[in-house]
Formats: C-alpha cells, structure tokens, sequence
C-alpha cells in the first residue's frame, strides 16, 4: 500500500500531531460527544461497540477533517502521487514530496489490533466499511489504525530487531509536480474523480484552466 505527503514529515496520524497523548480520553470521551452531535446532526448510525463500525466512523471523520489515530493509505501508487502533489503550488521549486510504500507481508507477520486503549504498541492495516464516504472507492483507500506516535522509528527497531523492511520512503522533487499531474490526468486520476462532488469538479476545472 502506498500514502502520498506534500512534504517529506514524519508519519504521524492526525491525532497524534495534534500532541494529545490520553487515547483512553480520546475514544471514551471526544469520540462519544461527536458520534452524539453527528448523529442527530446528520443521521448517521454507528454502533461504537462494533470494531468495523469504529473503523468506518474514523474512517468518515478522517475524510472531513477530524484527528483521528486512522492513518490514510491507497492500494494505488498513482493516488499517493497524486496526493503528494495535488496541493504544491504550481511555481513552487524547493522540496520534495515524499511516497511512502508498506509491505502488507506486516499483515501475515503480526497479529493485527483493532483498539486504540489499553493495547501493546501496534499498526494495523483495515479495510473501512465506506458507509457515508463516497471518496472510499476511487481513492482505493485503506487504513491504519495506531496508537504509535513515531511511526517510521517504531518501525526501524522491527527492521533491525527482524532483519524484514516494511516500510520504504521515496521523495520526488516538487519541480516534477507538471509532469506528474499531467501524466495522472491522462490516467483519469484527478479531483473529479478522486472527490466526488461539486468540490473535485471545481478542482480539476482550475488545474485544466489555471494550472494550480
């Protein structure tokens, strides 16, 4: 599997870069209250006591801006270039976006957790049930659920205590972004398709009109 970043930062979850540490207070307390305001807000229904309706519930906030400990992930290499260089600005010349690549051989080598609290440090790879998130299916999405802050030095000590690399890091530069779009936009990979909506219609339109 594959995730694209815009910049070559370390690999956090969204919660975690917000520094918040209890994950206990997270799922019992946080968590509680937004399924509560969504439900009666939106008419959702997602059974917290059901671990595939907790993914799929993260899954969901994820996908509109809430930290979770859910880190996004694609089956396609194509949708993580395309992440990584959807938001470079078009005249920017210093840097590089980063792909990472994970081997799912991790899934068969160690037992996957699917719970957040009161757990040894894990990464586990899920597959959310797309309930209320249209993008799911083009985007090709996966997931991992952790409670691992740094994610790559977690992994450095398995490569090294296991003699096995599972995770690998590739950065392109930014100058590469026309090229790549272009190339991804012939490939049917774009916002439209990507984000289904109005939204992604207006964003592959600029890039075709205005390059950015």
């Amino acid at each position: 599997m594959y995730r694209g970043q815009s910049r070559p930062d370390k690999l956090r979850t969204t919660f975690h870069r917000t520094n918040r540490k209890t994950l206990l207070a997270y799922r019992e307390l946080a968590i509680s209250e937004v399924h509560n305001f969504l439900s009666g807000q939106h008419n959702l229904s997602f059974d917290l006591k059901d671990p595939d309706d907790v993914g799929a519930f993260y899954s969901l906030l994820q996908h509109h801006g809430y930290p979770t400990p859910l880190l996004d992930w694609t089956e396609s290499p194509f949708v993580a270039a395309y992440f990584a260089f959807a938001s470079i600005p078009r005249h920017e010349t210093k840097g590089c976006v980063r792909i990472f690549a994970f081997d799912l051989q991790w899934m068969l080598d160690e037992k996957q957790r699917f719970t957040i609290a009161f757990a040894k440090p894990h990464f586990s790879i899920m597959k959310p049930r797309n309930t209320g998130n249209p993008r799911a299916v083009p985007q090709q999405a996966l997931a991992a659920l952790t409670n691992v802050d740094d994610i790559e030095a977690f992994f450095e000590t398995i490569h090294v205590t296991r003699g096995k690399t599972y995770l690998h890091a590739f950065d392109i530069p930014v100058t590469d972004r026309k090229e790549a779009m272009d190339d991804l936009m012939i490939m049917g990979i774009q916002a439209g398709a990507m984000m289904p909506g109005l939204d992604g219609s207006c964003r592959v339109l600029r890039y075709k009109h205005f390059g950015d």
